[in-house]
């Protein structure tokens, strides 16, 4: 069934769905057809198909619109006519979205008036929230996609059509956008639980696992995103949007180096960004060539190094999200730093924050402060370096990025020894504190596992 109401009794259906389009167009409300033989609850029942009524009330019900047994086959093929052009329109309204053309699907959608029990509102929901999402709207498309899950949990829908799935997927972007990961990751993995492994929108489920996967990276789960893309890795096959398979080569690469093991990440950082130039996807190009410099500036071979962070920005004028850009931009300073010319680290870091304030990425942007901090703690300027220190670790408290706040307490530590004895012990305390915290969070982890 392309999504709507699953019933037992498909006659009960039909009669349900006819007696409603009769009364839609005589303009009759259910309290106006309700009388002491019968309720408004009772009509509700039969417009829906439930089978546990009895048919003396839905004969009745027929007698009382002169709703004539012959009529049926007509009413319910207009019916049924009606609901191929609303699907077509929420087909046509989704396009439009995929074409950036936001306002346009927004319109498209509002402009159906669904009503929130007809069998495509969840649909229409679903939309209206990405929609919405995508014009920075983020409260109005919550709404709107929370609308959609509930309506999907209604008694008889049938969920085959994965719309819940993929509703909680867009509102975990939502909460990414919002700079709120833990709340990103919560909503993609009940989105994951939600999915129908058998029903429409396969690519969904793809999707989910890799936001899972970033989600999980951000927060500097590195062990947990590496043994799930393990896991996933021999299922490739089952992707057909080449967009997807290339950010799993980039997942699978960078969830590699962030465990050290550089060597093993090259080959799918190699294979990831032949698929990305091969398809003009100019966003993983410059995360590929980023991902292959950062492993060359840890091998320390820093001339190929510099020479993989520059051929992606030499693409920086193609990207879509200018996002990808600042990861590129803080390697890069790195590297300079790392060879002893401070004056271009912190133009290139400059360029990184500017970019990543920009384009509101809070992740990014408090690594940018921190290797900026590096920087100017390397040219023994502590006092600036704790600024940049300290910038980052406010962020890395209001958005819960605990591994990220223990390095910048030890940071902020390193620079205040010998210099603030008090301020010293402070920064010690509250890495001991978090510390602790994050083992007990990884026991239970591991006991939940087990």
């Amino acid at each position: 069934m392309q999504g709507g109401y699953a019933v037992d009794t498909v006659g009960n259906y039909d009669i349900g769905q006819a007696i409603r389009r009769v009364r839609k167009e005589r303009n009759l409300r259910l309290e106006d057809l309700a009388d002491e033989n019968i309720s408004v609850a009772t009509i509700s029942n039969i417009e829906r198909g439930v089978s546990h009524v009895k048919f003396d009330k839905v004969d009745y019900l027929l007698k009382k619109l002169n709703i004539g047994i012959e009529n049926l086959p007509e009413i319910l093929m207009n019916e049924q006519r009606e609901m191929r052009e609303i699907k077509f329109e929420l087909n046509r309204a989704e396009y439009v979205w995929r074409l950036g053309q936001y306002d346009k699907a927004l319109q498209r959608v509002n402009d159906l008036e669904l009503s929130d029990k007809h069998p495509l509102a969840p649909l229409s929901y679903y939309i209206k929230g990405k929609a919405l999402l995508y014009l920075k709207k983020y409260v109005k498309a919550e709404r709107a996609l929370y609308t959609a899950i509930n309506l999907c949990n209604q008694k008889g829908y049938d969920k085959s059509d994965n719309i819940e799935a993929a509703s909680f997927l867009e509102i975990g972007m939502c909460c990414y956008f919002q700079n709120d990961i833990q709340k990103a990751l919560e909503f993609t993995e009940s989105g994951l639980d939600a999915f129908i492994e058998d029903g429409e929108r396969k690519y969904v489920k793809h999707v989910l696992i890799s936001n899972q996967l970033v989600f999980l990276e951000i927060m500097g789960r590195i062990t947990e995103g590496l043994n799930r893309i393990q896991d996933i890795w021999g299922n490739l096959s089952d992707i057909d949007d080449h967009n997807i398979l290339v950010k799993f080569y980039w997942l699978r690469a960078e969830l590699l180096r962030r465990s050290n093991m550089n060597d093993q990440a090259i080959p799918f950082a190699e294979k990831g960004l032949d698929l990305a130039i091969r398809n003009k996807n100019y966003d993983k190009v410059i995360q590929f060539w980023t991902l292959m410099g950062s492993i060359y500036t840890v091998k320390g071979q820093w001339k190929r190094a510099d020479a993989c962070f520059r051929s992606g920005l030499d693409a920086e004028g193609l990207v879509r999200n200018p996002k990808v850009k600042t990861r590129a931009y803080i390697w890069l300073g790195k590297l300079c730093n790392f060879q002893e010319q401070q004056n271009e680290a912190k133009q290139v870091l400059q360029s990184a924050i500017n970019n990543a304030l920009e384009t509101e990425d809070v992740p990014e942007l408090i690594q940018a402060y921190m290797v900026m901090g590096d920087c100017l703690k390397k040219e023994e300027n502590k006092g600036l370096a704790m600024e940049q220190y300290k910038l980052a670790l406010n962020l890395a408290q209001k958005h819960n990025l605990r591994k990220k706040e223990l390095k910048l307490l030890l940071r902020l530590a390193q620079c205040a020894e010998k210099e603030d004895e008090q301020e010293f012990v402070h920064y010690m305390r509250n890495m001991y504190r978090i510390q602790s915290e994050l083992q007990v969070g990884e026991a239970e982890q591991y006991d939940e596992m087990e």
